[in-house]
């Protein structure tokens, strides 16, 4: 059965190959969707320190405002839908207090979300570090010692045409 070679002399079945290369897509997209997502809660965090806004429905209400979101489901008032939007007074202004809960009612700082999401970010940006030694390609990890064409022989990726091993001087 042919195969790919894989750091350490491993052979790997041919099939293996376009699933690496999609995972590596996958945890590509993954890590710069999730950093993404923290720099939105990190903004939102800067915000809601000069800002409060709300969205009122007849049976709930969601807002944002000295660093946490408030969420209250029947808040008393059967207003019309609305969007309300205020200047906090003497900003920056956050709270730092933790999660708080109540039976109808529940407080999140922003900072709790924020640190939620950076740990699997860190984790992801991790997992997807280029892991290659030098002289070999980036994409697969095939040893390209000794390689003048310019393209790897094992994913066709172009390379830097290169015909001296790893270690040697340029």
């Amino acid at each position: 059965m042919s195969g790919v070679f894989h750091g350490g002399g491993v052979k790997a079945p041919e099939f293996w190959r376009p699933m690496v290369v999609t995972q590596r897509r996958t945890l590509s997209i993954l890590k710069y969707v999730s950093a993404g997502f923290c720099m939105g809660v990190l903004g939102a965090f800067v915000f809601s320190g000069w800002y409060e806004v709300y969205r009122t429905q007849p049976t709930w209400c969601v807002g944002m405002g000295y660093g946490r979101i408030k969420c209250v489901l029947d808040p008393g008032a059967r207003e019309e839908p609305h969007w309300r939007v205020s200047r906090i007074e003497n900003p920056p202004c956050w709270l730092w207090g933790g999660v708080i809960a109540y039976p109808q009612a529940a407080i999140i700082p922003l900072w709790v979300v924020w640190i939620t999401a950076l740990l699997p970010t860190a984790v992801l940006w991790w997992l997807n570090r280029s892991r290659h030694r030098e002289g070999c390609c980036q994409c697969c990890g095939y040893n390209l010692t000794g390689n003048v064409s310019g393209r790897c022989p094992e994913c066709g990726r172009p390379t830097k045409a290169r015909g001296l091993p790893p270690s040697a001087p340029d």
